[in-house]
């Protein structure tokens, strides 16, 4: 009877140990699937520590840009004539800035983008003026000379926003 008991609890003991290698076996699995998976994930955001105006120190998650954030400027250089501009189309993307240099070579003329409100001074013969705006919004917009019946006349061209 005794060799019994002893076999049972030899047994025993065995099995307990087998389970807690196979529990110890396992942790270590999950501890390593867990470094690996953190090693392959990259960390955009960066930790900045701030000093209060008291002396203390705070951590702070600066959050980075991502591309589709930064956007262009785009600059054109149009010209203006008697009654026309050089120019009858510029494109630019949504979220551009857009920088436009006009420069008036002949006669009495501005130019002048209602949708973006977006205007030029009247510009003598040689003289040059500059708009710029943020094309926030998709379509096309027409850009004019407001002086007398000049946009009647076909001094007009396109913006296209895409």
């Amino acid at each position: 009877m005794r060799n019994f008991s002893n076999r049972f609890i030899i047994s025993g003991v065995v099995i307990i140990v087998g389970v807690m290698i196979a529990g110890l076996m396992q942790i270590s699995s999950n501890k390593e699937q867990a470094l690996e998976d953190s090693s392959n994930q990259k960390d955009t955001t960066l930790e900045q520590p701030v000093i209060g105006s008291e002396g203390e120190v705070s951590d702070v998650v600066v959050e980075p840009i991502t591309d589709t954030e930064q956007s262009q400027t785009k600059v054109f250089t149009v010209v203006g004539k008697n009654f026309s501009f050089d120019q009858s189309e510029i494109r630019a993307q949504k979220g551009d800035t857009v920088k436009i240099i006009f420069k008036n070579e002949e006669g009495f003329h501005d130019l002048v983008l209602d949708e973006f409100n977006a205007k030029t001074s009247r510009l003598s013969v040689g003289e040059s003026a500059e708009i710029e705006f943020v094309a926030d919004k998709t379509g096309s917009f027409e850009y004019y000379c407001s002086v007398g019946t000049h946009r009647q006349m076909g001094m007009k061209g396109l913006l296209i926003v895409e």
